[in-house]
């Protein structure tokens, strides 16, 4: 058991540093021929790993045919390590590991002659793979020695590399402690980095290697719900051969691990480990369905059910409704049956819908980047090529120079012309990317319309929500007069419909000021912004307001805008932030407009709050840019919000 999972880990690790399609003979000089002048030039060595990985991917005859035509063209150093990683990879790949082996000790001897120790380091660790896999327990763990003392020198960020076939080691002698202790340093050493592909592979093992095992429970639910999660985020890349979460569970749902699943579905709920939870309890619900105690299954999958309602985990949720239906058709109970299925249909048509919504903006949004960039890319080509050739002219003009006496009119002539086709081109290159320019403002301007359409929504909904509740009261009080008019005296209908027509003008009045406040209108927008300020206080915020440098403008339309950038971000903060202290800071000189808007609230985590394309943030990001303006967000969870804006003064 502990060897097959050590080699099935091996092959994902070698995946995992080489992965790819069979590459096609066809064209490969040409590709080859790119990578290595672009080397020359690359003091990353990155170029060189490229050539390397497509040795790898490609088929085995033509690796090989690559790797000659390719050592041929360049013998450095550098060329030859990567290209014997590439071949190592692509040997291994198709089961020859000795003589994937015999270029790994190729590497190492190269890196040994030249002194280079990272690449020294990469060798080692590579030997010892192969070591591994091979079963050479004696043998992987020399090498593993040397890269370790060589990492702790060089380079620390191999270390999780080192750690994984140390723990690969240790399971393959049935040292599960030890091998545990390694994973854990694994994972330690690698779940910081930035690159999701390598977290993904760590949580895949490590989960992997915990559940395989009884003897770490607390482990095994902590690294499930680490790997369910990271799963669930949209970038994410699954690292390549790697099987879906809920295949880790295949083999699990024996009747002999009834046992270790209740103590596990114990501990997940205990440390409310929301995606470990689920998968174990469908694993326990599975087992406890084959000894036919359905009751039982049916108990934990409907509290598994209440946990999932409360979450946007509409997948797991719809696997639960399924499981609880096999559950009711089993015991034969086709009303609960009958219900749980219209659930899961209900969740189905609802979450197919909402990413439907979402990939289709998603995929418009990328068309139209897209478009631009290619665009603007192309622009900036042009712009470089007409930069070349200027360049270019210059060291002929140089030349000509010499030739003046003989051909001087000539060539003056020619010089006159090509600059006057030069500066016609340079003026319809500007005026092409000035117009790209517009285009984006007009992009920004269409989403502040949006967001202005959805201001006018929520002031449509005040008027239904609070004018017309009153309006319809003071009918029905006027329908009490007309029928009751005899009692109208003791009933003092007139004074409370006067009192409720009284609000309903209030409510009036409080809606238009907020659609434009006169204040604006009477002392500009300093007035306005010291209403605000007013109107905060009336609701118990403790407000600072300072105003300095801002003078009143003629453009009452961009005194408006800012104004309302302004009250939709206080709206905000009053909405989501549970603040109790708001600055709002306004500066001006003559070149720029400086807003700052600070509270002291639970604050958020702004690339999450813009990646749910909610149309708030949006809104104020767009009105911004249609002032021509820039917005600093800077806001970290209970720690409050600050908001920095600046604005031409045209």
């Amino acid at each position: 058991m502990v060897i097959s999972f050590r080699k099935v880990l091996i092959v994902l690790y070698l995946l995992l540093v080489g992965t790819g399609c069979l590459y096609s003979q066809v064209g490969f000089e040409k590709e080859v021929d790119s990578l290595l002048i672009a080397a020359k030039s690359d003091t990353t060595h990155i170029t060189y790993e490229s050539l390397g990985n497509l040795v790898a991917r490609a088929s085995e005859k033509d690796g090989q045919t690559i790797f000659d035509y390719a050592i041929n063209q360049d013998s450095t150093v550098f060329s030859r390590f990567f290209l014997y990683d590439g071949l190592s990879r692509n040997l291994s790949r198709g089961g020859r590991v000795d003589d994937a082996l015999q270029y790994r000790y190729n590497q190492l001897k190269l890196t040994q002659k030249e002194a280079l120790e990272e690449l020294q380091l990469r060798a080692h660790i590579s030997i010892a793979n192969a070591y591994n896999f091979k079963n050479q327990l004696d043998s992987a763990t020399y090498h593993l020695n040397s890269a370790e003392g060589l990492a702790h020198g060089v380079n620390e960020g191999w270390l999780w590399s080192i750690y994984y076939n140390r723990a690969l080691v240790q399971g393959s002698l049935g040292n599960l402690n030890e091998a545990a202790y390694y994973y854990r340093l694994m994972w330690d050493k690698i779940k910081d980095v930035s690159n999701p592909k390598q977290r993904g592979f760590t949580l895949w093992v490590v989960t992997s290697f915990f559940t395989s095992v009884d003897q770490f429970p607390k482990e095994q639910a902590k690294f499930l719900d680490l790997l369910s999660a990271h799963y669930d985020k949209k970038e994410v890349n699954v690292p390549p051969g790697h099987i879906d979460v809920k295949d880790l569970f295949k083999e699990e749902t024996a009747i002999e691990n009834l046992g270790k699943y209740t103590r596990l579905v114990a501990i997940s709920d205990s440390l409310n480990l929301i995606n470990s939870y689920y998968y174990n309890t469908k694993v326990l619900s599975q087992i406890l369905t084959k000894l036919n105690r359905y009751d039982e299954a049916t108990g934990y999958l409907k509290k598994a059910e209440k946990k999932l309602e409360k979450l946007d985990k509409a997948v797991e949720l719809i696997e639960t409704y399924k499981q609880l239906g096999r559950n009711y058709e089993a015991a034969q109970d086709y009303k609960n049956a009958l219900a749980i299925k219209k659930k899961e249909f209900y969740v189905r048509d609802s979450a197919i819908s909402e990413q439907v919504r979402k990939n289709v903006s998603e995929l418009e949004v990328k068309y139209e980047t897209e478009k631009k960039d290619r665009r603007i890319a192309e622009q900036k080509l042009d712009i470089e090529k007409e930069q070349s050739y200027k360049r270019q002219l210059g060291l002929g003009i140089t030349t000509i120079a010499i030739l003046a006496l003989l051909v001087g009119l000539f060539f003056v002539r020619r010089l006159r012309y090509q600059k006057t086709i030069a500066a016609q081109k340079e003026k319809i290159h500007q005026k092409e990317f000035k117009e790209l320019l517009q285009e984006n403002k007009l992009l920004a301007l269409s989403s502040m319309i949006e967001g202005q359409e959805t201001e006018r929504l929520r002031i449509a909904q005040d008027l239904h929500d609070s004018l017309g509740g009153l309006l319809s009261t003071v009918k029905t009080h006027f329908s009490i007069i007309q029928s009751e008019i005899q009692q109208l005296e003791s009933l003092d209908i007139t004074s409370i419909t006067n009192k409720l027509i009284d609000e309903a003008c209030g409510e009036v009045r409080r809606i238009s000021h907020n659609m434009l406040p006169q204040s604006l209108s009477i002392s500009g927008l300093q007035g306005a912004v010291e209403d605000i300020a007013e109107q905060l206080e009336a609701q118990n915020y403790e407000v600072t307001l300072q105003i300095d440098g801002l003078k009143k403008s003629e453009n009452t339309a961009r005194d408006a805008a800012i104004y309302r950038l302004i009250q939709e971000l206080v709206s905000n903060m009053r909405k989501h932030a549970q603040a109790s202290s708001i600055l709002i800071q306004i500066f001006g000189n003559e070149e720029l407009l400086s807003i700052t808007i600070e509270d002291n609230g639970l604050g958020f985590d702004y690339e999450k709050a813009i990646a749910k394309d909610g149309l708030g943030l949006k809104s104020i990001n767009s009105r911004v840019a249609y002032l021509d303006g820039t917005i600093d967000w800077d806001s970290r969870l209970d720690a409050g919000t600050s908001i920095n804006i600046t604005i031409p003064q045209k």
